[in-house]
């Protein structure tokens, strides 16, 4: 008997396995356990700051078919980048254990995103008899809070903002049962132990009775509430009140800007709504974002569209992703009006103090909850674009989520490499900011518009807290070197380690190349608003050429002048003025056609002409985005952007019909240009858009060939580029690639031709993506350069 034992003993192996990337706060040590328990295994796993380390001894067969079944069977959310394999001295373990977590090492796993509230949850919630039924903070190893609520790493409970929340007796149970889908869910929470909802009148007064019943009460009186919900803030009303969403653009001061919609479930959202593939499995995701989707024509007769988004041809759909939020619909109530949680201009809330403060004189009623949200993270908006989901907005539900990148190679193979710790700031405009830490990028949440001292002390919060989980400091921070730029102009003042500068569309270019891996040179399609180049012009419609650490421009729009400057953009029939000015043969053409088209701006002519003829000081600017802000006032589409884009857009919603429609497209049905020293001249585009005009040809005519002459121009431009460095590898970046029908067009054409086309998918095309390209080129920059900086 004692000689079988030793044989056994000696026929056992332990190994030892290293696994980084998303592997805490996702559910990975409940599903090692159950795993190594299948398998008969002995060991343990353990939480580190810098990994997940297991260890498991047994048959060498039986652990054979353990680390294939780790890989092959690891579901989302938990995402295994590497696994280090070393033997070890067997240790005669009885079984297998969790163990406590250990600080160790700097952090090289990061916690997941916040998740949306599982299918096993969601109908816990809804069962009578379960001891979850209607609690609003049920969550699971596999949904719930988990970015918004974590302050440190390792993830357990006594890292988060559940640390004060004992569990019960119940609780406990299910946190300690292995066939538990809340087997050491470090979320976990019930009505006994667990958070509490308040409600609060706008006076701040507790209204007493059953919370739930008061809040639809209030939706049925077409009340405004101010809801605490994951990552900040909302403020909600019945989507079917034409009267509660006038008061809620009023008392917001938000006139015109869309608002979303969060439906009831996503059978809501068919029945309604046209939803492809691509948007229904968006939609339906883990991230669950706001979708941009297309209403059947019978929602007209349920929801007031036009006070919803006006103008707009799509609205922002989502469903509910967390308890909450699904508890307020009822059997009336399909559909709410939701929006960010926030005073205009203002970031968004999250925390309980500062909603009585700011939000009672929006909301009627405050709905809030004793679970910190320990930072806030806005919701994240996507839209489908060349059949693939392409995020217009990443935040709720995809970060902090890692995001692996291309480094030098020659850097990439020296494992001694001391690599440096890198913050890039991003844009003053839809600010989001990247950290590089040892070689693994990490794209903020969406901070917004720095223009308050409040907007910048949230993103100095933002990332005071990634930096935190990080544990590391920036040796490092790239910047935008727009002179106009506050957190440019902070940082060159303060900063006591080395800056780089990446200019505005050098850094778009990069930020798609990183995205898709792509090492070599490519030709780079950038269109947005503005952006600051090195020639101390504004740009905006250019082909580049390069990669992350040089580029060259090939060719761009002939700048035309923005009178008043910001006043412009605010203002777009002054950009049109500046168009027709341009392409007018004399004075006399220019004020016929300004007062044919802006007859209610016609005492501003005089004051217009003055700055388009150099009399009065304004900018000459290179833009794509303002060139269709200009034809859009033109048009008489929009005269007054009441919000950042908003003429440029509503004139590519001319165009959302046709895309859904046109199968093929031919772009020599356009408008001419020139080509005069690497400048597109468009004057002739002007005068015959205006002659089509005149004869009223239709909108969506005249549009479709606008969009078809950019086309056109780009495909033009790339060809060019192409000829004078041989790269067939294109990059399509800035935010003007929202544009559906563009992108498709332009795409379509450039890949007819050969060309290898890049367009953004999981890192937004215009602003808020630019700060991955910054990193990037910082990096490549530093390593280039053989700077020696470390940060370990």
């Amino acid at each position: 008997m004692g000689r079988v034992a030793d044989e056994e003993s000696l026929s056992k192996q332990r190994v030892r396995l290293k696994v980084q990337g998303v592997v805490q706060g996702v559910g990975f040590r409940p599903f090692v356990y159950r795993l190594a328990v299948k398998y008969g295994l002995t060991g343990f796993i353990q939480n580190c700051s810098s990994q997940v380390i297991i260890e498991v001894e047994g048959d060498p067969n039986l652990m054979s078919s353990f680390t294939d079944k780790l890989m092959m069977e690891a579901r989302f959310p938990i995402r295994i980048d590497s696994i280090s394999h070393e033997k070890v001295d067997p240790k005669g373990n009885e079984e297998f254990v969790i163990s406590m977590s250990r600080e160790e090492g700097p952090p090289a796993s990061m916690i997941p995103p916040d998740i949306s509230t599982c299918p096993h949850c969601m109908e816990e919630l809804r069962t009578s008899k379960s001891r979850y039924y209607n609690y609003p903070f049920i969550s699971c190893t596999h949904c719930g809070p988990r970015f918004s609520v974590v302050l440190q790493i390792p993830y357990d409970r006594s890292s988060t903002s559940m640390a004060s929340f004992s569990l019960c007796v119940s609780c406990q149970k299910e946190y300690e049962n292995m066939q538990d889908h809340r087997f050491h869910a470090q979320t976990i929470a019930c009505p006994v132990c667990g958070p509490q909802v308040t409600l609060l009148n706008h006076d701040g007064d507790t209204l007493s009775g059953d919370w739930l019943k008061n809040s639809h009460q209030a939706l049925q009186k077409d009340q405004i509430l101010a809801v605490k919900g994951v990552g900040g803030f909302h403020l909600l009303c019945n989507a079917a009140s034409r009267q509660a969403i006038s008061s809620l653009r009023i008392r917001k001061k938000r006139a015109h800007k869309p608002l979303a919609i969060m439906a009831k479930d996503f059978e809501s959202v068919q029945s309604q709504f046209y939803v492809s593939e691509v948007e229904a499995e968006a939609i339906k995701s883990p991230s669950a974002p706001i979708v941009l989707l297309a209403p059947k024509p019978e929602l007209s007769r349920l929801l007031p569209l036009e006070s919803i988004a006006p103008g707009l041809h799509r609205i922002g759909v989502m469903i509910p992703y967390t308890p909450l939020h699904y508890l307020l619909f009822t059997d009336e109530i399909h559909y709410l009006v939701v929006t960010s949680g926030n005073t205009s201009g203002m970031p968004t809330i999250y925390r309980n103090e500062e909603a009585i403060h700011q939000l009672r004189s929006i909301a009627d009623v405050l709905l809030l909850h004793d679970r910190d949200i320990v930072m806030g993270c806005d919701d994240s908006v996507g839209q489908e674009s060349v059949g693939v989901f392409q995020l217009m907005r990443r935040s709720r539900g995809y970060v902090p989520d890692s995001m692996t990148i291309p480094l030098p190679s020659h850097l990439q193979e020296n494992r001694d490499i001391d690599w440096p710790t890198l913050l890039a700031l991003g844009s003053d405009m839809k600010n989001s900011f990247c950290y590089i830490h040892q070689g693994i990028a990490y794209l903020s949440q969406h901070i917004g518009d720095l223009n308050t001292l409040e907007d910048r002390t949230y993103q100095q919060s933002a990332q005071d807290h990634i930096q935190n989980l990080l544990e590391a400091t920036p040796a490092l921070i790239v910047y935008d070197p727009h002179p106009n730029y506050i957190s440019s102009q902070n940082v060159q003042k303060t900063s006591q380690v080395p800056l780089i500068k990446v200019y505005h569309h050098h850094a778009h270019m990069a930020s798609c190349m990183a995205e898709h891996h792509i090492k070599t040179a490519v030709i780079g399609c950038i269109l947005d608003g503005t952006g600051y180049g090195e020639d101390d012009t504004l740009w905006g419609f250019e082909i580049l050429t390069g990669d992350y650490v040089s580029y060259q421009r090939i060719q761009y729009l002939n700048p035309f002048v923005l009178p008043g400057g910001e006043a412009a953009i605010r203002s777009p029939w002054m950009t049109g003025m500046s168009l027709l000015f341009d392409a007018a043969e004399s004075e006399d053409q220019f004020r016929e056609w300004s007062q044919y088209c802006f007859p209610t701006h016609r005492s501003h002519i005089c004051l217009v002409l003055s700055q388009l003829q150099g009399n009065l000081p304004s900018p000459r600017i290179s833009s794509a985005g303002r060139l269709l802000d200009g034809i859009s006032a033109i048009l008489n589409i929009c005269l007054e952007s009441t919000y950042e884009g908003e003429a440029a857009i509503q004139l590519s919603e001319v165009m959302e019909e046709e895309n859904l429609r046109s199968q093929s497209i031919d772009i020599s049905n356009r408008y001419p240009y020139i080509i005069e020293q690497n400048k597109w001249i468009i004057d002739g585009m002007i005068k015959e858009l205006m002659q089509d005009y005149a004869e009223k040809v239709s909108l969506v005519e005249i549009v479709r060939k606008v969009h078809h002459t950019l086309a056109s121009m780009i495909v033009e431009g790339v060809h060019r580029a192409k000829n004078q460095t041989g790269i067939r590898t294109v990059v399509l970046s800035g935010g003007v690639w929202n544009n559906r029908y563009l992108t498709r067009v332009t795409k379509q054409y450039l890949t007819q031709q050969g060309y290898d086309v890049y367009t953004h998918h999981k890192v937004p095309a215009g602003d808020g993506g630019i700060a991955l390209g910054q990193a990037l080129c910082g990096l490549w920059r530093w390593a280039d350069e053989h700077v020696s900086i470390g940060s370990k």
